[in-house]
């Protein structure tokens, strides 16, 4: 089972990077990207934004098939469950 607090962590992370991207000020976690004003090209600069925060190799189907910030979060989760521990600069 995932920590609460790693889910929290990540899904700040990510609505952080929708915020910026589709430029506006809230982002709920079960929203979803194309209903809150996205499109494929800017779930392409989400996803650069994404791997390059993460540091991971994640494929954009998996942006597309978890278009909520709770589902994406779950899955990079799940893909990468060390991913906090590789971006953290702090132990």
């Amino acid at each position: 089972m995932l920590n609460s607090r790693q889910d929290s962590e990540i899904e700040n992370q990510i609505i952080a990077i929708w915020k910026s991207v589709l430029e506006v000020k809230k982002i709920a976690i079960d929203e979803n990207f194309f209903e809150a004003g996205g499109n494929s090209l800017l779930m392409s600069k989400v996803h650069r934004q994404i791997k390059k925060q993460f540091d991971i190799p994640i494929n954009i189907i998996d942006l597309f098939q978890c278009p909520t910030v709770e589902s994406l979060s779950k899955n990079i989760l799940k893909k990468y469950p060390n991913v906090l521990r590789e971006t953290s600069g702090e132990a």
